[in-house]
């Protein structure tokens, strides 16, 4: 089944990534399959952050905050977001 070796290999990149597994790789069947696709999708509750809304001009955000009487965040960076610079 083609999604049951993308996710095999989605759990094995993981568990070689960390550096002293404290459990095995799980083994991904047919049966447990769609166990496991539920298991690693995000829940409501974790992407309440995409509800928040987002500005790409700090003059617009500022804006709404003084409308709002709310602080701003000003997330910034410096470089390539995978640190290839």
């Amino acid at each position: 089944m083609k999604n049951t070796s993308i996710l095999a290999g989605i759990l094995l990149a993981g568990s070689l990534c960390a550096q002293e597994p404290r459990w095995p790789a799980p083994v991904i069947t047919d049966d447990n399959f769609t166990h496991w696709m539920d298991f690693i999708q995000p829940k409501e509750a974790e992407l309440k952050w995409t509800k928040i809304r987002w500005h790409k001009e700090l003059a617009d955000a500022a804006v709404e905050a003084r409308r709002l009487q709310r602080p701003i965040l000003l997330f910034t960076m410096n470089g390539h977001p995978c640190g290839e610079t």
